[in-house]
């Protein structure tokens, strides 16, 4: 077998550099090519899907405030966004940083409180499609799961990884009418 060799390769160029007074001074400068490296395999695109739904007000209507008892606010089939694919753009994208490119993306109305304005230290989704906390009773509001699971943090704590599946869900009873019991921890 033949071995290859990586060679740097130097050839003389001339350096121009301009004097104080404007002349120029012709030097001749090595110049060093480093050697090509193999591209390799391109990096494959990291991506999540998310999606937000409202099913759960359709099954309680009479408890959802009547100013948004309309299919504005509540589609009749209980999606506000389909499920859709986002790119990962950065090791450190979270849960709340999809969220914003989606309801940016599709014009969806979100409300959120800073994580530097509560007690939780992450962003507090207040309310999606006009659709807020309290919307639906004293027990209602936002909850996200990714991957089937209803973490007990904030959607800004949560980094995602490749393959992740966000889910946006109403509750209208601290999650138990979504399958989840929130501890409050």
């Amino acid at each position: 077998t033949e071995t290859e060799k990586q060679e740097q390769t130097v050839s003389p160029q001339p350096n121009k550099q301009q004097t104080a007074t404007g002349q120029t001074n012709n030097q001749t400068k090595p110049q060093v090519t480093e050697p090509q490296q193999p591209t390799g395999q391109p990096q494959k695109k990291r991506s999540v899907t998310i999606a937000i739904r409202v099913d759960t007000l359709l099954k309680n209507w009479d408890l959802l405030d009547p100013s948004l008892q309309s299919a504005k606010y509540v589609p009749k089939n209980g999606v506000i966004l389909k499920t859709t694919s986002y790119e990962l753009l950065s090791e450190n994208d979270t849960v709340w940083d999809v969220l914003q490119r989606a309801t940016k993306e599709h014009k969806i109305q979100m409300e959120y409180q800073g994580a530097n304005e509560n007690i939780y230290n992450s962003v507090y989704i207040e309310g999606i499609n006009h659709i807020y906390e309290f919307s639906a009773g004293p027990l209602s509001g936002w909850m996200y799961k990714v991957n089937g699971v209803y973490p007990n943090y904030g959607c800004s704590q949560y980094t995602l990884k490749d393959g992740d599946v966000i889910e946006w869900h109403y509750t209208v009873d601290l999650g138990r009418d979504l399958g989840h019991e929130w501890t409050g921890e």
